[in-house]
């Protein structure tokens, strides 16, 4: 199965199984972008029928856009993001999470790396601060290029840079006329996951069945079928459903409403603390045996953050007025546009994700195996088991719908 999640993109332009408990630090900044990735998905949930995104590189990309805000800019954005750690803390913070995810990668049970990196107008007078903790926490590439006189080319270049870290599952991220004569600096983050399940459905067993987008209506899609153990757990008004990858040091956490109808009810109750009193139940919980039914599907988001961000808090930010100046010494940029897009498929190996974000700144045997059935909308979650963090946070309610 693969995941591969990538890019985060900040544009600034010009204004005129380990099972080791994380530091307090590291938990700190989990839970923040938690309180984040559900902030936001309470916004989005009613732009489409379905949704992805990567709540990881989002917060990955803003905090590396953070390191540069200052006074009412870094206070608003702070409590938006949730960024609850002083000076360098946070930096260091976010870099022992990326070292956690490097652990998982030389482990070779599955591929996740994280990619950071700063396009920086040639000449313009960056502090060596700001671009000192890009480089060494997030370890940013740090790249010169000329958006004044050749944007459309380093606009082609850095796409180029978002589709060779995401495997192409991202292309073209940033569209014609988003890099202009005015931008200044670009962030990006990527981050792509590539794992198998650690059971693996029998391409065999998929066969059409019915999937209900409403409590009277149903669709036919094809939907995977395994018998095995699987760990789930009945909880407020939903079925948990855990299912690992290989090495168990990834999730995917399906929550299935219990009505067919109560995906609702289910997102209004949701906000971190139930997320991690769901997260702490079901590690806790055994595995027994069961049949797991669950519909393939793909998913494509495209987001437009901005406004979203804007609404949430960040209102200094998006404008003349602006305030990083730990970026340059001045109040000369602001940003201008956030991006993400995001791509999932699911299947019978397993798990094949990509994302982008673009900131424009500037049962025992004899007993019949108890039956689990994921046929109506649902949510969920790809988690590091370790840290708890969400790497990609997803809803379906119509698989068909899915391109």
């Amino acid at each position: 199965m693969i995941l591969s999640l990538a890019v985060l993109l900040f544009a600034l332009l010009a204004a005129g199984f380990s099972q080791a408990a994380p530091a307090p630090s590291v938990q700190s900044v989990v839970n923040g972008n938690t309180e984040f990735a559900l902030d936001l998905y309470q916004r989005e949930k009613g732009s489409a029928p379905n949704l992805f995104f990567s709540p990881y590189s989002i917060s990955s990309a803003l905090a590396m856009t953070y390191a540069g805000a200052a006074g009412k800019t870094a206070g608003e954005m702070a409590h938006t993001l949730h960024f609850d750690q002083a000076g360098a803390d946070l930096p260091r913070s976010f870099a022992a999470i990326d070292a956690r995810f490097e652990e998982i990668q030389a482990g070779k049970r599955v591929e996740l790396s994280v990619a950071n990196s700063l396009w920086c107008q040639t000449g313009y007078p960056f502090t060596p601060a700001f671009l000192d903790v890009n480089k060494t926490s997030y370890h940013a590439e740090l790249r010169e290029v000329d958006f004044k006189s050749k944007s459309e080319a380093t606009r082609k270049e850095i796409n180029s840079w978002i589709e060779r870290k995401t495997r192409d599952k991202i292309r073209d991220l940033l569209q014609p006329g988003q890099i202009d004569s005015a931008t200044r600096l670009l962030l990006c983050n990527a981050i792509y996951f590539k794992g198998n399940w650690a059971s693996q459905f029998d391409p065999k067993a998929t066969r059409p069945e019915p999937f209900f987008i409403s409590s009277n209506q149903n669709i036919s899609v094809p939907t995977m079928s395994r018998q095995g153990k699987v760990r789930s757990r009945n909880v407020d008004a939903a079925m948990l459903i855990a299912l690992p990858y290989a090495g168990e040091e990834l999730w995917m956490v399906i929550v299935l409403p219990n009505e067919k109808d109560g995906l609702a009810a289910v997102e209004q109750a949701l906000n971190a603390a139930t997320l991690q009193g769901w997260w702490t139940t079901l590690q806790a919980t055994p595995e027994k045996k069961a049949i797991l039914t669950l519909p393939k599907f793909k998913l494509n988001s495209r987001l437009d953050l901005a406004n979203q961000l804007e609404a949430m808090g960040m209102k200094s930010a998006f404008g003349p007025g602006a305030d990083f100046s730990g970026m340059t010494g001045k109040g000369d940029l602001f940003i201008s546009r956030v991006v993400h897009q995001a791509y999932v498929d699911v299947n019978e190996q397993g798990t094949e994700a990509a994302a982008a974000t673009s900131v424009g700144m500037a049962a025992s045997a004899i007993v019949r195996p108890h039956e689990l059935r994921v046929d109506h909308p649902f949510l969920f979650f790809i988690m590091e088991r370790q840290t708890g963090s969400v790497l990609f946070l997803g809803r379906v309610t119509d698989p068909s719908a899915a391109k």
